[in-house]
């Protein structure tokens, strides 16, 4: 029955295929007018990307070697990973910082702040709702950031109506993040040291007062024959050793540490793929909106005569 059903429909339809040409006719002449009258008018995208990832070693680039188990959670892995990079591309004072560099094109240099504004209309008589506009486009509309979890690599996509101007944005951003990523590196690192400092301190004023411990132990007993007596001798001098020796390698690290809170040169970022040039625009898609037209274009008069083909049938 249902096989019956199903003939009989798929006859309607090509009976009304071609009973309906002039309808499929003007239904396509209609709908590739839209599609050609917007594709004409749209604006063009271009866009231009950039692979990058951390060249930081996590705990390793620290350079505290065993010394790195002491340090609290909050100084521990002071590196900023791949899976921050979009937090702080697409942070308010990063987007300003960005917005305010000076860009060349066709010989000329022009802010990047009053680009955006003058290209995608968001001026405001409002000095603040203007910037606020000018940061949502920016976030939003022409950056975009993945993180690939698997590769741990940061694929940065750049999307302006120019194709210079995307790779040209897109390489601002990128020494941008180097930038930022330095100083909080080097920031960290200088946290680092001045913790240091504090446990050499504290080390050093614990170090005299068990020393003192020693002395005082030995001035009141001068006949160390006693089991008891000699225990307590090589506890305290088990204590001294110890901290000798932590003192000695909070030393060493702190002047490893030191050396690299004034290190300026330091590698943060890997660059997998430098900001591409790319002449051809991602928006709109030619083929996507031929197929898409073609598709509404003959849907549309079955559609539009469903009750006579399906409902009757």
């Amino acid at each position: 029955m249902r096989i019956i059903m199903l003939m009989k429909l798929l006859k309607d339809i090509i009976n009304f295929t071609s009973q309906k040409k002039y309808n499929f006719l003007l239904s396509f002449i209609f709908f590739h007018s839209i599609f050609v009258a917007f594709y004409m008018t749209a604006d063009r995208t271009f866009e231009s990307e950039m692979q990058i990832m951390s060249s930081d070693n996590s705990m390793s680039q620290l350079n505290l070697g065993s010394f790195s188990s002491f340090l609290p959670s909050g100084i521990q892995g002071q590196s900023k990973g791949v899976n921050t990079y979009s937090s702080i591309i697409k942070s308010k004072t990063f987007a300003q910082s960005i917005m305010m560099k000076e860009v060349n094109l066709n010989d000329n240099n022009f802010i990047i702040y009053d680009i955006i504004v003058d290209t995608y209309k968001l001026d405001n008589k409002n000095q603040d709702i203007e910037l606020n506009n000018v940061y949502n486009f920016f976030k939003n509309e022409l950056i975009s950031v993945r993180h690939n979890k698997i590769t741990n690599i940061a694929t940065i996509n750049a999307y302006t109506n120019n194709p210079f101007l995307s790779q040209a944005l897109l390489e601002i951003v990128l020494e941008e993040l180097k930038d930022r990523l330095k100083k909080y590196n080097i920031d960290g690192k200088a946290s680092n040291r001045d913790f240091i400092l504090s446990r050499i301190s504290q080390l050093e004023d614990q170090l005299i007062e068990v020393e003192e411990k020693y002395v005082t132990f030995l001035q009141a007993n001068s006949n160390l024959e006693s089991p008891a007596l000699l225990v307590t001798k090589k506890r305290i001098e088990r204590e001294i050793g110890i901290k000798e020796n932590l003192l000695k390698e909070l030393l060493a690290e702190l002047e490893i540490s030191q050396i690299e809170a004034k290190r300026e040169n330091q590698m943060v970022i890997d660059v997998i793929d430098s900001p591409r040039l790319n002449p051809s625009k991602v928006y709109p898609r030619f083929g996507l909106l031929l197929i898409l037209s073609l598709g509404i274009s003959i849907i549309t008069p079955f559609i539009v005569q469903y009750k006579k083909i399906f409902l009757d049938s």
